[in-house]
């Protein structure tokens, strides 16, 4: 169940997912709001020795892996003041998750459950750190911010970066976590949750189909609104603008049933 909860999630972010072709990596932005940990390292050396470790809490089986040694240059999101980690992959040309040593890379990790080493994401592959990509580096250390202190965030001057602070924290809030420890939900409060939909309504979503690497879109169908909370899902008739007629309804919906609407956000189950 939580290994189908986080494919409907990532279905969401990358529809690729859901037909028979390899689905698409997500954007660096996209995977740094949803993972536990974000940085830029250096690989010092690949471990000769694979380990192994038990695939679940409790679990009978066991996955193997590589082990890199990897410096922490600039620890991004999620760490407190650690200066080396060890990263648990395994090795696979079609999907990227492949480190090289003396290499610096931009890292999106999740903590393995037993708290030993770090893990990668398929969805989420390294990226190497070159005069090309030195702006997603850049991408991605603005969404840390965000993630850092989201109050701050929700504040911010310009409406675009208060929509793209919104667009983010739907994000990390509503994509089942990629972990083998049970996930249930929580409402957010209500005065959080209405100042980021209210964000979210005023942005013109069809001026801004993509903000920040983010699909707006998706964002909206992040949030699971149905009936239950008052949706009325508008019709939309062949050569109509759904982007368009979509926000409409989302913006009428939030001035009534959505006003009470509160975001359910995934948090590990006690």
């Amino acid at each position: 169940m939580k290994r189908i909860l986080f494919l409907v999630a990532l279905i969401a972010i990358a529809p690729g997912v859901a037909t028979g072709k390899r689905a698409p990596s997500l954007t660096p932005a996209q995977s740094a709001a949803i993972v536990d940990v974000v940085l830029v390292g250096t690989v010092v050396e690949i471990e000769k020795e694979m380990i192994e470790a038990e695939s679940g809490p409790n679990a009978k089986d066991k996955m193997s892996y590589t082990v890199a040694n990897v410096k922490v240059g600039d620890p991004i999101r999620g760490l407190k003041s650690e200066t080396n980690l060890k990263i648990g992959f395994t090795p696979s040309a079609r999907t990227g998750l492949n480190l090289a040593e003396k290499q610096e890379y931009l890292l999106f990790l999740t903590k393995h459950h037993s708290g030993n080493f770090y893990t990668l994401n398929f969805m989420s592959p390294p990226l190497a750190i070159t005069a090309d990509t030195k702006a997603s580096v850049a991408d991605v250390k603005a969404i840390g911010k965000i993630l850092a202190d989201p109050a701050k965030a929700m504040k911010a001057e310009k409406a675009e970066d208060k929509a793209l602070a919104a667009v983010v924290l739907i994000t990390k809030y509503r994509t089942y976590p990629n972990s083998p420890i049970e996930h249930t939900t929580e409402a957010l409060p209500l005065d959080e949750s209405q100042a980021i939909l209210k964000s979210l309504g005023e942005l013109d979503w069809a001026a801004n189909a993509n903000i920040g690497g983010f699909d707006t879109m998706r964002a909206f169908y992040l949030l699971a609104v149905g009936a239950d909370s008052g949706w009325k899902q508008p019709a939309i008739k062949p050569g109509d603008d759904t982007v368009a007629i979509m926000h409409k309804a989302f913006v009428a919906w939030l001035k009534g049933p959505g006003a009470k609407f509160q975001i359910q956000k995934y948090v590990p189950k006690k």
